[in-house]
């Protein structure tokens, strides 16, 4: 069972904390109403939920679904943290099939590239997952997790203006934390493996494309950078983020183009040059394609929509 965070509206939080507990501790019986995050520090915690238990080691995360009857099924001490959600908070997702999972995962992280910044696009269509419960190995990961914890049980417990707010932000930093993690172990069988490896070296062309568009980039540049064969790359590239390398780049160039037209004062040529492209003829030919509009009436259309 799979949780899925929708990102459209904060996460609403009735409560979180630190417990710490003695040797002898039982939870008593109860109803859940709610979601409830635990993720446990050191000890252990013997949590029976619905009649299905559960022994909660250190670094385990679980989380409790609304309407579910939970108890400890046997004495222990434990230091963990807890969370209560509102139960629209998540949507859940039963797949059986792991490869189902790992489809949408891709499709996450290819729809966090080819979204388009300028609108909220992102909000409407990404996918935050987590399971329902999971061991979380990586030391660092653990300690950043904690950190933010402990600011928001902070913020909470200061009752200082806005403190929801800031419980929920950092509480959104720690599912997302929790959901890369999720990603990066969710693939571990050698056809699993191929595709993050492939998903890396798509990155590696990304963020290389992202840092280099202002120049002259070459297929044969492309595959120096990344150490393999150009016409490889770019079908692999495709099959990934459903465009070209090139068509890619072009992306880049013409989205950093409209942020520079909407808080910039360059002229139209200066733009062309400091995006990558030879001249501001081929510059507003291509902004068009992309776009529907010219650069200049893109940008009387946002002086009118900021007056």
């Amino acid at each position: 069972m799979y949780l899925c965070y929708e990102a459209k509206f904060l996460p609403k939080i009735s409560c979180m904390n630190r417990n710490t507990t003695g040797e002898g501790w039982l939870l008593p019986p109860r109803i859940s109403s709610e979601y409830i995050f635990f993720l446990i520090r050191q000890g252990h915690m013997y949590l029976e939920e619905n009649g299905c238990r559960s022994e909660l080691c250190p670094g385990d995360m679980l989380v409790i679904f609304p309407g579910s009857t939970y108890q400890s099924y046997q004495a222990g001490a434990c230091d963990y943290y807890y969370i209560h959600l509102d139960p629209s908070t998540f949507e859940t997702f039963d797949c059986t099939e792991v490869g189902s999972i790992q489809q949408i995962i891709l499709e996450n992280k290819q729809l966090f590239y080819s979204c388009d910044p300028f609108n909220s696009e992102l909000y409407e269509k990404s996918k935050l997952f987590i399971p329902k419960d999971m061991h979380i190995s990586d030391s660092s990961l653990l300690f950043q997790i904690e950190r933010q914890m402990q600011e928001a049980i902070v913020a909470g417990s200061s009752r200082e203006q806005h403190y929801k707010l800031v419980c929920s932000c950092k509480f959104l930093e720690i599912l997302s934390s929790l959901s890369i993690y999720f990603s990066a172990e969710t693939f571990h069988d050698g056809e699993s493996r191929a595709l993050i490896h492939s998903s890396e070296r798509t990155r590696k062309i990304i963020d290389f494309l992202s840092e280099a568009y202002p120049q002259k980039i070459t297929g044969d540049r492309i595959a120096r950078e990344v150490g393999m064969n150009f016409d490889y790359l770019n079908r692999s590239f495709k099959k990934q983020m459903g465009v070209t390398i090139f068509a890619y780049l072009n992306r880049i160039r013409i989205n950093k183009a409209r942020e520079l037209i909407i808080n910039g004062n360059l002229r139209l040529y200066e733009i062309a040059e400091a995006c990558g492209f030879c001249d501001e003829y081929h510059f507003s030919k291509a902004f068009k394609k992309e776009t529907g509009v010219s650069p200049s009436r893109f940008l009387r259309q946002n002086i009118r929509e900021q007056a």
